[in-house]
């Protein structure tokens, strides 16, 4: 197991953010590494999701497997053939105060390729997660920020 952990302080609302961050479908228009997002974020629903891995465009259908309104939104892909990879993406928002959000972004990482694929991508997955953040809370400020400061 193996697990990527970032963080970023957001100035705007934490309502601001989740709505950017759930709005899957607007992904394409702001977001680095998860480039391009369809479906409903409800428990239990697959989404598909493009992500940038390099350079090159990986598509999956993860199945959302934690959803609290306004705070957690989780979800788990595969690749097919079970043991192999797994991923558990999450991300969790935290109020910090009336303008201002704590997002907590990770992955957890399970099965017999992590320990040989890892020290490859390790380093490029956290700069986008960092990106991925970043335009996170400049979108929320972009779309709400008559209630945030940057």
């Amino acid at each position: 197991m193996k697990q990527l952990v970032t963080e970023k302080h957001i100035s705007t609302p934490i309502e601001s953010v989740w709505n950017v961050l759930t709005d899957v479908n607007a992904w394409q228009e702001w977001n680095p590494l998860l480039i391009k997002g369809q479906g409903v974020v409800t428990k239990g629903e697959r989404l598909i999701i493009t992500f940038d891995q390099g350079g090159k465009h990986v598509t999956m259908k993860p199945r959302i497997t934690e959803l609290i309104d306004g705070t957690v939104l989780q979800w788990k892909g595969s690749l097919p053939i079970p043991g192999l990879f797994h991923g558990e993406h999450r991300f969790e928002l935290t109020p910090l105060s009336e303008t201002s959000t704590q997002l907590r972004h990770s992955e957890v990482f399970t099965g017999v390729l992590v320990p040989i694929v890892w020290p490859s991508m390790h380093k490029g997955l956290k700069e986008g997660f960092e990106a991925m953040n970043d335009a996170l809370a400049h979108r929320a400020f972009q779309l709400y920020g008559k209630n945030a400061t940057l």
